[in-house]
């Protein structure tokens, strides 16, 4: 439920992350990343806070299945910065994925959710990025 995410997010897995994750670059990886993607899309109305708080410590990976599960979350349309900021972080601009529906799909809802996140240079480039590769 909404409400059991966000709690476990904020009772367990946030003071956790800060308590306990090493803040090492070195020790980023493609596969901690996308697990953290997962757990920040997991949460409701935490996702801006679990976005924040886990992006330092992501590198940019493949992200298919995490895309695919972004993109049948309402975050697109309930929490747009944050999506923006998440697919920043998370998604490797160098993959061969522009053709990627889910991806397009995700910066379509965000664009309708809110006209000042379009305005934003994340925004702009992912776009951009996605109009190159049509």
């Amino acid at each position: 439920s909404r409400h059991s995410a966000d709690a476990l997010w904020m009772k367990k897995v946030a003071p956790w992350l800060a308590r306990v994750w090493p803040a090492e670059p070195e020790l980023r990886s493609h596969s901690t990343a996308e697990q953290f993607a997962l757990i920040a899309i997991a949460t409701h109305d935490c996702f801006p806070d679990a976005v924040t708080a886990l992006a330092p410590h992501m590198v940019p990976a493949n992200a298919f299945y995490e895309l695919d599960r972004l993109s049948t979350s309402v975050h697109p349309e309930e929490h747009p910065a944050a999506t923006i900021e998440l697919i920043d972080v998370l998604v490797d601009p160098n993959a061969q994925r522009f053709g990627d529906n889910a991806l397009r799909g995700i910066i379509d809802r965000v664009r309708v959710a809110d006209p000042q996140v379009v305005q934003g240079a994340r925004f702009r480039l992912w776009n951009d990025r996605l109009r190159a590769y049509q």
